[in-house]
């Protein structure tokens, strides 16, 4: 696979050293790669189509095909360098995610998939932070000097974290079905009630230069055995249940996590993944459980996969009329 990628990589930047490819150019090459990947994950049927026939939503300028004339999904390919963030949002792929189950959008070099729904992610734990991953991320700490990554020393100063922190929740989470934003009350009630099975190895916190938290991550080891053990009761004993099943558990699981407006797109948040990845392989933990995700946040959904998520559990709401 490594080698696969080297190559793809290796004729793209040719290409796009040459200074006179049009999008089009790199089609060939970009319709290879995707039959030697496919075979490399054991899908030897699979067919491309370039450039494929109308449909009823526009013209993709890939189809895949099972190779048991059933469509597997639609790719929309725009040449290197064009913005994907205000593509995605174009009344054109607007179109195309409402109307094909899979769509993957791509520059040649990025890949966005798009699907419906809510969902969570189960990612394992590697050994190594992937190569591709820490070059992101020290481009992003080079392009973001004036941020400053929180070191909490103790409950008291993760304590002094949550109103700001929460905050940061209610401006972050306000278009997202059914929440409610906190009270100030609400937030220091949840500060006495959760400080208890915080740790601080596993809350990741950015500031910018003038001390504002701009953005977050929490998570904690799965607690849910020791629930079960306890019978959902804290006290008097309960909690004694629930702390041991923290420091037993191979899952973490991700809780919360934020990017204020005006700083997202500018790769904080794989400064926060790297981060959180380095205390996770520290800890001897296994496992990351993303929680709760959108299926529609599609920039998350890139986080998840691209450190080899794969979607293990789905939530779906229903309403009728009564």
């Amino acid at each position: 696979m490594k080698s696969l990628l080297k190559q793809y990589l290796s004729n793209l930047s040719q290409s796009a050293n040459r200074g006179d490819a049009r999008e089009e150019s790199y089609y060939p090459m970009f319709e290879n790669f995707l039959y030697e990947f496919a075979r490399s994950i054991g899908k030897t049927k699979i067919q491309v189509t370039t450039l494929p026939k109308q449909t009823e939503a526009g013209n993709p300028d890939f189809r895949i095909w099972d190779g048991k004339q059933n469509i597997v999904g639609y790719i929309e390919a725009k040449k290197p360098g064009e913005n994907l963030d205000v593509i995605e949002n174009s009344p054109q792929l607007k179109r195309y995610r409402k109307t094909f189950p899979n769509l993957i959008l791509t520059d040649f070099y990025e890949f966005r998939l798009y699907r419906n729904g809510e969902m969570v992610y189960k990612i394992e734990v590697p050994e190594t932070i992937p190569e591709f991953y820490l070059k992101i991320y020290e481009r992003a700490v080079k392009n973001n000097k004036d941020i400053r990554i929180v070191k909490l020393a103790g409950r008291r100063q993760i304590k002094s974290y949550i109103t700001p922190v929460l905050s940061l929740v209610n401006e972050t989470f306000r278009d997202v079905y059914a929440f409610v934003p906190l009270e100030e009350r609400e937030m220091r009630e949840f500060a006495q009630r959760y400080l208890m099975i915080l740790d601080k190895r596993f809350i990741k916190i950015i500031e910018n230069g003038k001390g504002e938290v701009i953005a977050f991550i929490l998570g904690i080891p799965d607690i849910s055995e020791g629930i079960k053990k306890s019978r959902g009761y804290v006290l008097p004993f309960g909690i004694f249940q629930i702390i041991r099943s923290q420091h037993r558990s191979e899952l973490l699981s991700l809780l919360l996590g934020g990017i204020r407006e005006d700083y997202r797109n500018s790769g904080l948040d794989t400064i926060l993944g790297v981060q959180m990845l380095k205390e996770v392989m520290e800890s001897g933990l296994k496992f990351i459980d993303s929680h709760l995700e959108l299926e529609t946040n599609y920039k998350m959904r890139a986080e998840m996969e691209k450190m080899g998520g794969i979607v293990y559990k789905k939530y779906r709401i229903y309403q009728k009329a009564l």
